[in-house]
């Protein structure tokens, strides 16, 4: 037992735990369609199904009302100082128009509850995940004998594979249910409505299970179990009796417009499968292996490996370990490439693992959250896996046009913060998200990001220069120019931040927010000039509108510059009325530094200014993914002590047993919000973890489409290690370091033609490469 532990495994040594809320703490497997939270009870285990596109409640407008002629009201009041009087006049507006939208929710498929009897008091319980493989299994024993079970979830056929193992003939029952998630909720709606429209039945040796979505759907799923015992399917169970191996299948549907058709398929796809575990396994490992393989990093040098427990424990005795650090950029990616499939959609806010019906935000939520989740991707190797946003996106632009048009008065695409699959329109109708114009501009960065690194002309064609370019479409039209012949874009929002001054009056809009309305949100000018600029490079290349090109150029020339506050510090909002606001979660200003490469490459003298505005946030308001995001922003500014320093806090407060991470810590540790006093709002959130692994990544090399920076911040955690086929925009590079000795070699391969600047670690200065495509070049000085 226990042999396959090695730096790719992560495990605990309890099952599950936790009163309630057990899947926070449960074993998570996925192939970015179908998702399971496994708790690894020994008598008693389930797991949790779900699907990416299962959502319910909810509801999409017929239509957006008209209410262009409130921005012309806005910015009157705007103009005479009155931002407070014209925080809500827009929304307002909608909603007596009859506007009015409901965020449809994620929810789980359904429970599957695995019961038998336990012939003993167990021992040496391991449950653990396989990261490079994509396999969970649990192993115990049982008065001395060896159990144990294995599982994943088949990135080849869409289905989940279970194995279970027992040294003698053993007895269990394997039933769906759809009672699922704490029971304090038993009475929610939804499952009623789940209870009230179940359908079970039998088809030869599977059990059926189906029901209604709010939607006039169905999902369900159907279960099939091979074994060497004998099985008994019934319309509520399956019962193994004699059993030393047994093979679990089950196949989960989600939005099917006819029960019939869906069972049928779903009947189908579990027949045609190997009765054979290993043979599963190995078709879907081979899947798996490719993307984790992408890309590789060692940090840790010790032989000896530890669980979730011990390094959480030691973390928080003293400080988070080289061990951890890598653990959770491996379990980041494990879980970013088991959420995604390029057959779904983007990597929400829970990923695949939507285990209760009561879910707060697990929409795409496209003003931080959405963008953080993806942030590692391109230098990590997975690339591929920005398509799924790309499609998401790109597939509501009907909408998205209508909400420029009808909001706004614009041409052009308006995108809402927060979507769904089900929901496109502005939502919720509230200052803070119906004002905030940079949604669009800031998925631009990432669709960009994909050209560059794959060369895909075909999708830079016929989704992102149209994204893009509708995009660019809404800012000629919407901004203004000064007096001084400068650009001015209000009304503007920085996520989800009100300027200082606006603290002390008696003003709170009905979404809890005291003045969102600005002038010149840094961000806001930020992300236009980010767009401008990506889009006059590819002017260079594609044939793009002459005479929008040279509109573009007079804009970015007529783009206001950044503002310096009096606390030397990157100001929230250029317009310079407004104070800044420490006490916040968001960093949105600091967009141009990062994830923008504007200053690192254009503006290097204003990069104190920017470090000065991150440490001016105050703990006690920060939450789990702005801690991370906090680091990523230290690292990519060269900050290693701070970036660590964060990344630090974020392990100690908002990382969970099995690794997930939360919105904010509940405990009132005093580093993040507790929710305005709240200590059972918690909720898990996945960018944070995420947001990690770009952090660790970028502190190991900056990337920019003109520069690469090795080991810019690096501390003394990351004093050794090495790391294999990170990519840039051209190629790979690979790096093995000793900062000790300030030793290093590292190869660089091109994949493509490039030209770019290569910043040596150590001081070793700068190197203008130029590679032809398989080219390579090799650099050390050990």
């Amino acid at each position: 037992m226990f042999d396959k532990i090695n730096r790719h495994t992560v495990w605990q040594n309890s099952p599950a735990i936790g009163l309630h809320d057990r899947w926070r703490d449960a074993t998570p497997l996925g192939n970015g369609l179908t998702g399971m939270l496994q708790y690894g009870g020994v008598s008693a285990d389930e797991w949790i199904v779900s699907r990416y596109d299962l959502w319910f409640r909810g509801y999409e407008p017929k239509e957006i009302p008209d209410v262009s002629d409130s921005l012309v009201a806005m910015r009157r009041l705007i103009d005479d100082g009155k931002f407070a009087e014209s925080c809500e006049i827009m929304c307002n507006t909608l909603q007596e128009r009859g506007y009015g939208t409901g965020q449809c929710e994620m929810r789980p498929v359904a429970g599957v509850i695995f019961k038998c009897d336990c012939p003993g008091v167990y021992s040496d319980y391991r449950r653990a995940i396989h990261m490079n493989t994509g396999e969970a299994d649990i192993e115990y024993l049982l008065d001395g004998e060896p159990y144990s079970r294995r599982s994943f979830v088949s990135r080849k056929r869409d289905i989940i594979v279970g194995q279970y193992k027992t040294p003698k003939p053993e007895s269990f029952t394997f039933s769906p249910q759809f009672h699922v998630g704490d029971d304090k909720q038993a009475t929610d709606s939804a499952r009623k409505d789940d209870l009230a429209a179940l359908e079970c039945g039998t088809d030869g040796d599977c059990c059926l299970y189906s029901t209604r979505n709010n939607d006039g759907t169905y999902f369900g799923l159907v279960c099939r179990v091979i074994s060497d015992g004998a099985v008994t399917v019934t319309d509520t169970s399956i019962t193994v009796d004699g059993a030393t191996k047994s093979l679990l299948l089950v196949k989960a549907f989600s939005e099917e417009k006819s029960r019939k058709s869906a069972l049928r398929k779903a009947v189908r796809a579990l027949s045609d499968v190997p009765a054979d575990y290993d043979v599963l396994f190995r078709e879907h490992s081979v899947i798996h292996k490719r993307l984790y393989n992408s890309a590789d990093l060692r940090l840790y040098a010790g032989r000896t490996f530890h669980s979730n427990e011990e390094l959480l424990a030691e973390s928080v005795k003293d400080e988070l370990t080289s061990e951890l650090s890598e653990k959770l950029w491996r379990f980041g990616r494990y879980l970013f490439i088991s959420g995604i499939n390029s057959k779904g959609t983007p990597f929400p806010l829970y990923g695949l693992w939507a285990a209760d019906y009561l879910l707060p935000w697990s929409q795409n939520v496209g003003n931080e959250n959405v963008e953080i989740i993806h942030w590692h991707a391109t230098v990590g190797g997975l690339t591929e896996l920005i398509l799924p946003l790309i499609n998401y996106y790109y597939g509501k632009m009907d909408v998205f046009r209508e909400a420029a048009r009808k909001l706004f008065g614009v041409r052009g695409i308006f995108v809402s913060t927060y979507t769904t699959p089900r929901n496109s329109a502005p939502s919720p109708c509230v200052p803070v998200i119906i004002n905030f114009n940079g949604t669009a501009g800031w998925l631009c960065r990432h669709f960009y990001d994909y050209y560059l690194m794959t060369g895909d002309e075909n999708t830079l064609n016929e989704k992102i220069l149209p994204f893009m370019l509708e995009a660019a479409q809404y800012y000629e039209d919407y901004v203004l120019y000064d007096r001084n012949g400068k650009i001015t874009i209000y009304p503007s929002v920085s996520p989800e931040n009100s300027p200082h001054e606006y603290h002390d009056i008696e003003h709170v809009t009905a979404s809890g927010h005291t003045m969102p309305i600005t002038k010149d949100a840094t961000i806001e000018i930020a992300i236009m000039k980010d767009l401008l600029r990506h889009l006059l490079e590819l002017s260079k290349t594609h044939d793009l509108p002459p005479d929008r090109v040279k509109n573009w150029e007079k804009m970015l020339k007529a783009a206001p510059d950044y503002r310096i506050n009096d606390d030397g510090a990157i100001a929230e909002w250029i317009y310079p009325e407004h104070l800044d606001e420490y006490e916040h979660r968001h960093l949105s200003h600091i967009y141009p530094a990062f994830p923008g490469e504007e200053i690192l490459e254009e503006r290097p003298e204003l990069l104190p200014a920017f470090c000065k505005a991150v440490k001016l946030r105050k703990l006690g308001y920060l939450t789990g993914w702005s801690l991370a995001h906090s680091a990523s922003i230290c690292a990519r500014l060269g900050d290693g002590k701070s970036a660590f320093d964060y990344l630090n806090k974020m392990v100690k407060v908002c990382l969970l047993p099995n690794f997930f991470t939360m919105h904010n810590d509940y405990r009132g540790m005093g580093i993040t919000t507790d929710r305005m006093g709240d200590a059972s709002f918690a909720p898990v959130q996945l960018d944070a973890l995420l947001g990690s692994v770009n952090t660790i990544q970028e502190m190991l090399l900056t990337v920019t489409p003109k520069k690469i920076i090795l080991l810019p911040s690096i501390t003394e955690k990351f004093n050794k290690g090495k790391f294999s086929d990170f990519h840039f925009f051209g190629g790979k590079i690979s790096l093995k370091w000793n900062a000790e000795l300030k030793e290093y070699a590292v190869r660089i391969v091109a994949e493509r033609d490039c030209e770019i600047d290569l910043t040596l670690p150590f001081g070793d200065g700068e190197k203008r490469l130029k590679l032809h495509r398989g080219e390579s070049a090799i650099f050390k000085n050990s």
